[in-house]
């Protein structure tokens, strides 16, 4: 199992076979991480609200704020005020549209394709880094966007994954100090970022004190949401021989990152 980018929450991968280094699995049982609830197609440079940590296509999301007119902005699936003007407003979940490449390649290869094609139509020259490359597979036969079959993926292990603790910050005020996880322990992709993270704990132990908005720390120190899991190991953990630890603790008002 793992921490799942979109949602927060453990993602369980129905009747997978792992062999030779490889994981195979239906993707019906994933498909509903991986789509964006604006368009019900599979994300496409997915980007996360910060303050309510829901995810949508960066396309989308920005559509849906035209479409809402001058003025504030807010969550389309909660209805949370968007700081748009505050550039940690919106981050990129570049972990989660790695993944989404990885399963889906051919999805993503056709694309850009059809994306080239549509500059090309207009005569709108595109920037070197945006060009298309041929190669010897093709486009390839995958379903396009949003088209959630059932067909088998099989995707290689990463090396990059590690395992950690999650643990309430043990010098926390009383009121903020927030409840043990069932399961502690977890491994995951060393790529995942704080901001997952804080999905993830969100999401469990909302299950108990609801709204809850929570902080995390390594070494006492506060971290921030962009912080990848290999950056703390190789970083704030550099000294230490046993898994990474990170504290958590209920935001006090004035502390919340803007």
């Amino acid at each position: 199992m793992s921490i799942n980018e979109d949602e927060g929450d453990v993602v369980e991968i129905i009747n997978p076979s792992i062999a030779n280094g490889t994981t195979t699995f239906e993707t019906t049982s994933i498909n509903k991480y991986l789509c964006c609830s604006l368009c019900n197609g599979y994300f496409r440079n997915p980007y996360t609200i910060t303050e309510c940590l829901h995810t949508f296509c960066k396309a989308c999301l920005l559509k849906d704020f035209r479409r809402q007119g001058s003025g504030d902005k807010n969550c389309p699936k909660c209805q949370t005020q968007v700081q748009i003007q505050n550039e940690t407003a919106m981050m990129a979940d570049r972990s989660l549209q790695e993944l989404i490449t990885k399963i889906f390649p051919n999805i993503i290869r056709e694309e850009e394709i059809e994306e080239a094609a549509f500059y090309e139509k207009r005569g709108i020259k595109r920037k070197p880094e945006y060009e298309i490359k041929e190669d010897s597979k093709g486009k390839g036969s995958e379903k396009k966007k949003g088209e959630k079959g059932e067909k088998k993926k099989t995707i290689s292990n990463q090396e990059d994954e590690l395992n950690f603790q999650l643990l309430p910050l043990p010098d926390a005020a009383s009121d903020l100090t927030l409840p043990k996880l069932g399961k502690p322990y977890l491994r995951t992709s060393g790529r995942l970022k704080v901001l997952q993270i804080k999905k993830y704990l969100n999401k469990k132990i909302g299950e108990v004190v609801p709204n809850v908005d929570v902080q995390l720390f390594c070494q006492n120190t506060l971290l921030g949401n962009e912080l990848s899991l290999t950056f703390l190991k190789k970083t704030r953990w550099r000294n230490n021989d046993t898994d990474l630890i990170l504290h958590y603790r209920k935001s006090k008002a004035e502390e919340k990152e803007k």
